[in-house]
């Protein structure tokens, strides 16, 4: 990787961006005149994997049963791996406990209570027991029982009683109907409104109708009716004790033996507990990756990098310690950024969380900016190469051939335009120029190259397309990508004047020489021109 990186450092010249851009684009590079004044920022791209460990110190208090007592008494025949530590062979016989009254103390300290070795299959970490510390086992009476197994009960009602005269009902029983407030009547709810009398329409004796007061149908004219939830007692079964006038506990024993006790929240009626402290060993993998740049600003962001994190280099372990260090290969880069993952990470390679394995690949990205005009269009556009020396890929920011149509484009007049394309004093005809910018595009091509001399030429000649519709600027494209042009005809070369044609002549002749010397290419496709126009 490190060699591969001082590769990509390679200074990176105009020639060297050309060279990128005709292999890749040779009829665009034809069209572009590039600019020597070009960017370049540096991308370093990092992928990082670990494999590291946390520790934890669990400190257990809990009953002991009789089925845990030959386990516990076992781990003092245990031996010691380091100090006072072993591993646990019985843990599952307290995995309830442990996960009931385990509580964790501390996780990744420097606490020498973590110096123990870690257990290997080959050169391979294998699956990490427990260990316990065989100092911290310890058989006790319960001291918030006495070891008796029970306390009184807890309940600030029972207070040991276990059973009680229900204050509810005072022991009756019977609690006031709260429906009708004891009263066994209740107002009636009819059209009277506990009056007992409401006004209807009677009939008389002479056939006549007239309104008298008459007894309400719902009372009977009472006022008052029967309360249906105590049956016009006053009374209904106490909620509290159902009836039975007693309350009885739920939480203590109503046996002879342990009348108004409860188990010990301690011991859990065992009378005995049990404390051990054990270490617990976590094998945990990160991976992380970064990107890093240097260089002048350019118009692509970072996920236009991204997606070649899949084509860096395999990752190379620089780190790996079990018990000791195994591996330790660093160049120059690849410390650079262990160290930075390993912060950013909180990781170490001498404390908690503790570096295991160490696994990086790095890779630099040289990126160009590069700017050019286009000979036919004159218009300036900009592009990037990412991964310039490896895998180059081109991207263009804007579309040099790009056609839309406009007004000018649609009819532009054409008066004064020409003297300022041609920088001469005659006025030129549309058609004129066509056949011109054809004749100079036949010339550049006609040696099967077009060097940067005659593409600045033929770029100050032609001058940008202005005045042409999309049609006609498509046949100049086109034009510039034939790799063979047809024969020119007499149809070809149809001049408004004799002097222009000359004058065109001279333009012909110019382009030619303009790389220093004239090919024969050049030279026979000019005197076929002229033997065309005599």
């Amino acid at each position: 990787m490190l060699n591969q990186l001082k590769k990509e450092l390679t200074t990176i010249t105009i020639e060297d961006i050309k060279k990128v851009l005709q292999s890749q684009f040779p009829d665009k590079y034809d069209k572009m005149i590039l600019s020597n004044d070009f960017k370049r920022r540096d991308y370093y791209l990092a992928k990082y994997a670990s494999k590291h460990s946390e520790r934890t110190l669990i400190n257990v208090s809990g009953p002991l049963y009789p089925k845990m007592v030959d386990s516990l008494n076992k781990i003092s025949t245990y031996t010691a791996v380091v100090d006072d530590k072993a591993i646990w062979e019985n843990q599952f016989d307290f995995e309830d406990i442990a996960v009931s009254h385990g509580e964790e103390i501390e996780t990744n300290t420097t606490n020498t209570v973590y110096n123990f070795p870690y257990q290997l299959k080959g050169d391979k970490l294998d699956v990490q027991d427990f260990y316990v510390l065989k100092n911290s086992v310890q058989n006790l009476g319960c001291g918030h029982c006495n070891e008796h197994k029970y306390v009184t009960c807890s309940s600030s009602r029972c207070q040991g009683r276990h059973e009680w005269s229900c204050e509810g009902c005072a022991g009756t029983g019977k609690t006031s109907c709260t429906s009708c407030r004891g009263a066994g009547w209740k107002k009636c709810n009819g059209r009277c409104n506990g009056s007992g009398k409401v006004k209807d329409r009677v009939k008389n004796a002479s056939g006549t109708y007239s309104e008298k007061m008459v007894n309400c149908s719902t009372c009977s004219g009472k006022g008052q009716i029967k309360c249906s939830t105590c049956n016009t007692s006053g009374q209904v079964t106490c909620s509290k004790c159902r009836g039975t006038r007693t309350i009885v506990c739920e939480r203590c024993y109503g046996d002879k033996q342990r009348y108004g006790l409860m188990d010990c929240p301690v011991c859990h009626a065992q009378g005995r507990i049990m404390k051990l402290q054990f270490v617990t060993t976590d094998i945990k993998d990160l991976t992380a990756k970064n990107i890093d740049s240097q260089g002048a600003h350019l118009q692509i962001k970072d996920s236009d990098i991204e997606p070649l994190f899949e084509s860096m280099p395999a990752m190379h372990e620089t780190f790996r310690q079990y018990n000791s260090i195994l591996t330790n290969v660093y160049d120059e880069y690849a410390q650079q950024y262990s160290n930075h993952f390993m912060r950013e990470l909180g990781l170490s390679k001498n404390q908690f969380p503790f570096l295991m394995e160490e696994s990086i690949s790095y890779m630099l990205v040289p990126c160009i900016e590069f700017k050019f005009r286009h000979v036919i269009t004159n218009t300036e556009h900009e592009g990037v190469i990412i991964n310039f020396w490896t895998n180059p890929t081109v991207q263009f920011y804007s579309e040099a051939e790009e056609l839309k149509q406009s007004i000018g484009n649609i009819g532009k007049a054409t008066k004064g335009f020409f003297s300022k394309m041609f920088k001469t004093k005659s006025f030129l005809a549309k058609e004129d120029r066509k056949v011109e910018m054809k004749l100079l595009i036949y010339l550049a091509k006609a040696d099967g190259k077009i060097t940067d001399d005659e593409k600045v030429y033929l770029a100050d000649q032609i001058q940008g397309l202005t005045e042409f519709t999309n049609s006609e600027k498509k046949d100049f494209f086109d034009l510039m990508d034939l790799k063979e042009l047809p024969q020119l005809t007499n149809a070809d070369l149809k001049f408004t004047s004799k002097d222009n044609a000359n004058t065109v002549i001279t333009k012909l002749e110019e382009l030619a020489k303009s790389d220093g010397e004239m090919e024969e290419e050049e030279r026979q496709l000019i005197n076929s021109v002229k033997a065309l126009l005599s």
